[in-house]
């Protein structure tokens, strides 16, 4: 199954977590559960939802007083079995810069983090991981 497609020129982050598609609803239960809405300082995230066989979290990532809040919403789906695939869209254009993209990845390899302590899978323990589509092996 597909998940829903970011919108063209938006500045989105993709990763392929080990975590299984048929496990999500207890992984992000314990989670949000957990009181995980807070993923780090300045970055919240509202309970999970059900979406057209996708799994849905809106949120809004503040980088400091000075600048505007990004509101986002992160997409969940299952991707051959003991996979599956994470997407953060931003809902507005922003500035897609090194510092953007920086910031952005620390947000969801928290959020990632958090999720595999909830619930991982044997290819978690692995220390394997996806980032911008090709899979890597983390050092132990």
């Amino acid at each position: 199954m597909r998940g829903p497609r970011p919108p063209a020129g938006y500045a989105a982050f993709f990763r392929l977590v080990p975590l299984a598609g048929d496990d999500l609803p207890v992984i992000l239960e314990r989670w949000w559960s957990a009181g995980h809405g807070v993923v780090t300082p300045g970055v919240r995230l509202e309970q999970p939802s059900r979406e057209r066989g996708s799994w849905a979290l809106r949120g809004r990532l503040s980088r400091g007083a000075l600048r505007r809040t990004i509101r986002v919403r992160v997409d969940m789906w299952a991707h051959l079995g003991l996979w599956t695939v994470l997407v953060m869209t931003p809902e507005r254009r922003v500035r897609a810069s090194a510092r953007y993209f920086r910031w952005g990845n620390r947000v969801l390899d928290r959020f990632v983090a958090a999720l595999i302590r909830e619930g991982g899978t044997a290819s978690a323990a692995a220390g394997q991981t996806a980032r911008g589509g090709a899979v890597t092996r983390e050092p132990r």
